[in-house]
């Protein structure tokens, strides 16, 4: 049996001819591709409409898992940037009441300074707010400003989460070291005239400062009397600039022989180097009228002034400013009797406690013998601060706190044998 292939009929056929010849049993014309055995090329397949869904469904799956790895990370983000926020200005805030405690004292005669009193006298302004009663004017204190004054629950209650925080103040004084060697401070080599005298011209006629009315002449004390100090310096000494430069507003205390006194710059004349103390400072500290406690009671018997030196004070009020809608508690300094300045956003507890020289802890100033200002051994401070609510649905608030204990000079002379 044998059996042919291609090769052999291709071979027989173009023996004769030379040309390939079709087997007549072989035909093609008129057939399909199929009929002649050859396999036809499929349409492209399309995705069902299962498919497709279970398609679309993993697609959104994947989508959300992305978004929501996102939001947190954002969420993330926001929160540790909000926290380093918060930790920053909790702890400048708390660093700058520290590095006031420190200096606190220096310079201030031991007991505090004397305060106006007596009949004719009224209570001094305290700088900083006045939400507990007995806090808009500094406390009797024995007829003292001591160099420490706590103000216990003087500050707002600040609502933190649901629960109510009420808040203190403090306020301190310390001798202005930059002002130290100033003519001023030096009687060794300048004196400090002092003359007690209207502001007004010395017969009483007009024209008269600003605010002022007509006065009774010289020395009956008038609606704008007050003291003047020519300050009297090397060549080219002028108090309005350079280092020992005084401003209106700045807190003077004089000291001779006779003793203390306080008084708060009203006026300065840079050319004749004359500083005025009216009764018309923002404190109320200037009062001629009062028997005591000014620097009317630094003078001689005869109306002269003995040798006279005068330094410069710092009066610094710390406290929480109460936030409007929408804003941030703030820490706040105020410098004598200028408006106070934010230096520190986001506390919202501010606290003090105090330990004295005769053993007691913890107390927080209200309610004691007035000479307990001058026992004052160590003060403690808490504060508390806490982010803004993170623009997300949870709304998350972070808190910290930090607390810390300065150690003061001596306030008051102890006998503790």
């Amino acid at each position: 049996m044998c059996r042919l292939t291609s090769e052999s009929v291709r071979a027989a056929a173009g023996a004769g001819s030379g040309k390939w010849l079709r087997p007549a049993h072989v035909r093609t014309e008129g057939r399909s591709g199929r009929e002649a055995g050859l396999a036809a090329p499929r349409a492209p397949a399309g995705f069902t409409v299962i498919e497709l869904m279970f398609a679309m469904a993993l697609t959104l799956i994947v989508m959300g898992a992305a978004f929501t790895l996102f939001s947190q990370l954002f969420s993330a983000t926001q929160s540790a940037a909000s926290i380093a926020d918060m930790n920053q200005n909790l702890r400048g805030g708390v660093d700058l009441i520290a590095r006031n405690l420190t200096s606190t004292a220096g310079g201030i005669p031991v007991g505090g300074i004397p305060m106006p009193q007596g009949s004719g006298s009224t209570a001094v302004t305290w700088p900083g707010p006045a939400f507990a009663a007995g806090c808009g004017t500094f406390p009797a204190n024995g007829g003292v400003l001591s160099a420490i004054t706590p103000g216990y629950q003087c500050g707002p209650t600040i609502v933190t989460g649901v629960k109510p925080q009420t808040t203190d103040k403090i306020t301190t004084i310390a001798i202005d070291q930059v002002f130290e060697g100033s003519p001023l401070t030096t009687p060794s080599t300048y004196q400090v005239p002092l003359s007690l005298a209207t502001t007004g011209s010395a017969a009483g006629i007009p024209p008269y400062p600003a605010g002022c009315a007509a006065s009774p002449l010289p020395p009956l004390p008038s609606a704008c009397s007050g003291w003047q100090v020519t300050v009297v310096g090397p060549a080219g000494f002028n108090l309005g600039s350079g280092q020992y430069q005084i401003n209106v507003g700045d807190l003077i205390m004089f000291n001779n022989t006779h003793g203390y006194a306080l008084g708060m710059v009203t006026a300065v004349d840079t050319v004749n180097n004359l500083i005025t103390f009216r009764n018309t400072d923002p404190l109320g500290l200037n009062q001629p009228g009062a028997i005591s406690g000014t620097p009317a009671s630094l003078a001689n018997s005869d109306g002269t002034w003995p040798a006279t030196v005068a330094y410069k004070i710092d009066m610094t009020t710390f406290f929480l400013q109460n936030p409007g809608l929408g804003q941030q508690p703030a820490l706040m300094e105020q410098y004598d009797a200028a408006p106070a300045v934010p230096i520190a956003l986001g506390i919202n507890v501010l606290q003090f406690h105090y330990d004295l020289s005769d053993g007691t802890t913890g107390w927080t100033g209200p309610l004691v013998a007035p000479e307990a200002n001058n026992l004052i051994a160590k003060v403690n401070l808490t504060a508390w601060g806490a982010t803004p609510p993170l623009p997300n649905s949870t709304q998350q608030i972070f808190t910290n706190a930090l607390n810390t204990s300065v150690t003061i000079r001596d306030l008051a002379y102890r006998n503790k044998y």
